[in-house]
């Protein structure tokens, strides 16, 4: 027999995208049905100027200052406070690589589940640009809802599709790529 899903706690990592703002929508009606909270994880990501490898670094890689730091944190609270209606909400700001620290502080809280906007990329841009949506995939241990973007401006979700596949191989990353309305992976 199959015990029934638990959803306490949901990580919503944040890019201030479209694409988040629809996932930050989900994770505040999963919140409500579950009687769950909502981190909102928003990761900056520490940029280093490019140069040639033989010459020194002509460009110090930017740093954040603690200051910095908290102004993500509140721009972060702004944007999901634009669409919640009482589920509690804590936001993290971290920096590194995007999908390396959603997939660290997952396991940390630890997450019952992480509600994800996807971008849809494919072609030269998925190839340039990778997959954060799939690193994580590949990685975290608890199910993933994968929010696409919606088709026109009015769209609806007509229904939620599922994913349950157990390896995630080009099947499972192209429903991902191509779905119009969310996906759920669940790992075995």
């Amino acid at each position: 027999m199959v015990s029934p899903i638990t959803i306490k706690r949901i990580l919503c990592p944040i890019d201030f995208s479209e694409y988040s703002r629809r996932a930050i929508d989900r994770a505040v009606a999963l919140a409500g049905e579950y009687s769950g909270t909502i981190t909102a994880l928003h990761v900056v990501t520490q940029a280093v100027p490019p140069r040639p490898p033989d010459l020194p670094v002509l460009y110090p890689p930017i740093v954040f200052t603690p200051d910095d730091l908290e102004q993500f944190r509140k721009h972060t609270r702004q944007f999901v406070e634009e669409q919640n209606d009482g589920a509690p909400i804590d936001v993290i700001v971290a920096v590194g690589n995007t999908a390396t620290e959603i997939v660290r502080v997952a396991e940390e809280l630890p997450a019952d589940m992480i509600v994800i906007g996807t971008h849809g990329r494919s072609g030269f841009d998925r190839l340039m640009l990778g997959s954060v949506t799939e690193r994580i995939l590949r990685r975290v241990r608890c199910p993933v809802l994968t929010v696409p973007r919606r088709h026109g401006p009015d769209a609806v979700y007509p229904h939620s599709g599922i994913a349950g596949l157990p390896a995630f191989g080009s099947t499972v990353n192209h429903v991902v790529r191509q779905a119009t309305c969310p996906v759920l992976s669940l790992r075995a």
